[in-house]
C-alpha cells in the first residue's frame, strides 16, 4: 500500500487504509487480552485444584482430628469409670479396715476378759473357792438329788463341805465364803436398817473392799451372781416381797430401764420407790425403814456412793443385776 500525505486520509482510499490500521491494531489488542485471559483462565484453573487440594487436606485432617476426639471421649469415659471403681474400692477397703480395726479392739478386750478370768480362775483354784462356787452350781440345779459333798484341793490342802440338803446352810454361805447368816437373822426380827447396813457390809466383803469401806463402778464385776440371788432371796422372804433387789429391778424395767443408763427412767425409777422427793435424790439418813415405804425402796444403802449424789447414784449395781437376771 502506497503511503499518502497527511491529507490523503480524507480521501476514500485514506479512510479505507485508516479503517484497516485500526481494525490491525484493535485485533492485536484483542489478542493480546485474549491471551491474557487464557493465561488468567488457566491460571484459574490451577488455583482451583490447588484449593480442591488443600480443601481435601483439610477435610482429611478433620477427620483425623475428629477420630482423634472420639478416641479421648472414650479414654476420658474410661478413666472417669476407673476412677469411680476405685473410689467405691477404696470405700469398701475403708469399711473393711474400720470394722477390722473394731473387731481388733473387740479381740483385744475380749483376750483381756479372757485373762482375767483365767487369773480368776487360777487364783479361785489356789484359795479353794472355786470348788465350793461350782459345788452350789450343783446342788442350785439338783436340790432333791443333792448329797453330802467333800472335796479336797491337793494343792494348798483346803477342805470345802457343803451341809446337808435339809440344814438349809448352803444358801446361806456362798462360794466365796460370805457368811449370811446375820443377814437373815435381822431380817427375820424385821430390822430393816442394820439389815440395809450388813447387806451393804456383805456386797463389800464379796467385792474385796472392806478396808476401804466403799464400792467402785469396776467393783461390779467381781460380785457372784450366786451371791447377790442369795441376797435377794433373803430379802423377798422376809418382807413378802415388799422389798429386794429383784423387787427394784422388776420396777425398773417395768419403766422401760435397761443396762443402758437413761438418766430421765432412772429419776422416774427412784420417784417411784421413793428415793426422791422435791425432784431431789435423799441422803440415806431420810430412807424409811419400815414396811410403810414403797415397794422396793430397801435394800438403799448399796446404791449410795456417799460421794455427794445421795441413794440411787450408783446407779451401776442395775447392769449387773439385769445380767444376772435377778
Amino acid at each position: 500500500m502506497n503511503k499518502t500525505g497527511a491529507g490523503d486520509w480524507k480521501t476514500p482510499l485514506g479512510y479505507y487504509e485508516s479503517a484497516i490500521a485500526e481494525l490491525e491494531r484493535t485485533r492485536e489488542e484483542f489478542q493480546t487480552e485474549l491471551q491474557i485471559l487464557k493465561e488468567l483462565q488457566a491460571s484459574h484453573v490451577n488455583r482451583k485444584a490447588e484449593f480442591q487440594k488443600e480443601i481435601q487436606a483439610l477435610k482429611s485432617e478433620i477427620q483425623n482430628y475428629q477420630g482423634e476426639l472420639e478416641t479421648t471421649k472414650a479414654e476420658i469415659q474410661a478413666t472417669n469409670e476407673r476412677y469411680k471403681n476405685l473410689v467405691t474400692e477404696v470405700t469398701k477397703a475403708k469399711k473393711i479396715a474400720e470394722d477390722a480395726y473394731v473387731k481388733s479392739k473387740e479381740a483385744e478386750t475380749t483376750a483381756k476378759s479372757a485373762n482375767s478370768e483365767i487369773e480368776s480362775v487360777k487364783a479361785g483354784i489356789e484359795d479353794g473357792t472355786i470348788i465350793a462356787h461350782k459345788a452350789l452350781m450343783l446342788q442350785g440345779k439338783d436340790d432333791q438329788h443333792w448329797m453330802r459333798f467333800r472335796e479336797l484341793d491337793t494343792v494348798n490342802n483346803h477342805c470345802f463341805q457343803v451341809w446337808e440338803t435339809n440344814d438349809d446352810t448352803w444358801h446361806k454361805i456362798s462360794g466365796l465364803g460370805v457368811d449370811y447368816r446375820k443377814l437373815e437373822q435381822l431380817l427375820a426380827a424385821g430390822n430393816w436398817q442394820e439389815a440395809d447396813e450388813e447387806t451393804f457390809k456383805k456386797m463389800l466383803e464379796v467385792a474385796g473392799r472392806q478396808k476401804e469401806g466403799c464400792l467402785k463402778n469396776e467393783d461390779i464385776d467381781k460380785f457372784f451372781c450366786e451371791d447377790i440371788r442369795t441376797i435377794d432371796q433373803l430379802w423377798v422372804k422376809y418382807s413378802n416381797g415388799h422389798f429386794g433387789l429383784s423387787v427394784q429391778i422388776h420396777i425398773y424395767k417395768s419403766l422401760g430401764g435397761a443396762i443402758q443408763y437413761d438418766s430421765k427412767i432412772w429419776q422416774d425409777f427412784g420417784d417411784r420407790i421413793g428415793w426422791r422427793a422435791n425432784n431431789q435424790w435423799l441422803w440415806y439418813r431420810y430412807i424409811n425403814f419400815s414396811t410403810a415405804a414403797p415397794a422396793g425402796h430397801l435394800p438403799a444403802r448399796i446404791w449410795d456412793d456417799w460421794g455427794g449424789g445421795g441413794v440411787g447414784s450408783f446407779y451401776f449395781l442395775a447392769s449387773k443385776l439385769l445380767s444376772c437376771n435377778i
